[in-house]
């Protein structure tokens, strides 16, 4: 039986691997730091499927900080950074296209940009569909 954990471990090894040295934070499994200011990617999962073979939704969030402008002479931090959200959503996506391993194969599912009131930011969510073809997937959490 896999679990959601063993998806998200698998997303976060190659994301650790591939894209960490292009941001300005780190990647995460589940949450972020609090109060980070830096450029994130977090990654958690929907549900898992209790049917064989064995399925969920991952979620990528790539969190990148507001730009500052100034309007009407007023300091206003509250525009996304549209420009580097878009270029981190495409280097994220290019490692997330399609994945087939003897275990699991998972492909790109879908994309948005969200506000996070919380955080006063803007994310990019990347889904991504995650199957598991075989038994247990054979992973070891870095």
């Amino acid at each position: 039986m896999n679990t959601t954990n063993d998806a998200i471990d698998i997303i976060w090894k190659k994301l650790n691997t591939t894209v960490k040295q292009q941001i300005t934070g780190d990647v995460y499994k589940l949450n972020r730091r609090i109060n980070s200011d830096k450029e994130d990617i977090v990654i958690n999962s929907l549900p898992i499927s209790p049917d064989f073979p064995e399925s969920c939704v991952v979620n990528v969030n790539i969190y990148v900080p507001n730009i500052s402008v100034k309007i009407y002479g007023k300091v206003d931090n509250t525009m996304p950074d549209t420009l580097r959200l878009k270029q981190l959503t495409k280097l994220v996506r290019q490692q997330l296209e399609s994945v087939s391993e003897a275990h699991y194969i998972y492909s790109y599912d879908g994309q948005a940009v969200i506000p996070s009131p919380e955080t006063n930011e803007y994310y990019s969510n990347i889904r991504v569909y995650f199957v598991f073809a075989g038994e247990e997937a054979a992973m070891t959490e870095e």
